[in-house]
């Protein structure tokens, strides 16, 4: 993370079926730190929801199963109690998420220079959200976007507040 104006996370995923970070990397003693489970809630393993700091749904906003991606979140965050919050990615480049204090938040690609979404795994907006979230930071500061670096690659991600609506 940086002290600038625009903050920046640095996420380095790993599958849970895979090795754990080796610990005489400086970056990997960092990012255990902040370290956080993310569970897609459409995972064969069902019994990792329950245990998940963030919950991902992959869906279009239109999704009749699920409803709007605002109610949905309201209710995934009802159904997993521990889990700090609840992401719906609706497209390639955006999700809707929602945090346990009930913010409601859009995150979507920034537009890069040549007018391009610059995009990445919405997945990875709402897990850097929550690593920001996790280091003290609160909503209120104001923060319209947000840097994510996954590797040597940066991401802009843009930050819209949505009105939020009882559950």
């Amino acid at each position: 993370m940086t002290d600038g104006r625009t903050p920046e996370v640095v996420l380095v995923r790993h599958p849970v079926s895979g090795d754990a970070p080796d610990p005489a990397d400086g970056l990997a003693a960092a990012a255990t730190a902040y370290a956080h489970t993310a569970v897609d809630e459409e995972t064969r393993e069902a019994g990792r929801l329950r245990l998940a700091d963030v919950i991902l749904r992959h869906a279009p906003a239109d999704d009749p199963r699920l409803g709007p991606p605002g109610a949905w979140t309201a209710e995934a965050l009802a159904r997993y109690p521990y889990s700090a919050l609840a992401a719906y990615a609706d497209g390639p480049d955006r999700c809707v998420v929602r945090t346990r204090r009930g913010d409601l938040l859009r995150l979507y690609a920034a537009t890069a220079p040549d007018g391009r979404p610059n995009l990445c795994d919405p997945a990875a907006y709402a897990s850097a959200l929550h690593t920001w979230l996790t280091t003290g930071r609160k909503l209120s500061e104001a923060i319209p976007e947000l840097t994510v670096r996954t590797g040597t690659v940066t991401h802009r991600v843009t930050i819209e507040r949505l009105p939020t609506h009882p559950a």
